[in-house]
């Protein structure tokens, strides 16, 4: 079956430009949260260490 219409690939490129979109979206929710759980640790590990009384 053969498109036919103003731009036959068009369907093709919006779903290609949407899915890299998607996946720069999910990248950076998912670096930020890595961020985050990153630095919830080091605080939690320097808190421990000032609680030991090794700081």
């Amino acid at each position: 079956m053969s498109q036919q219409g103003f731009h036959p690939q068009l369907g093709e490129i919006l779903t290609s430009k949407l899915k890299a979109e998607v996946v720069a979206i999910v990248k950076t929710v998912l670096e930020s949260a890595l961020k985050e759980k990153v630095t919830e640790f080091l605080k939690t590990k320097e808190k421990e260490t000032y609680r030991s009384g090794l700081l």
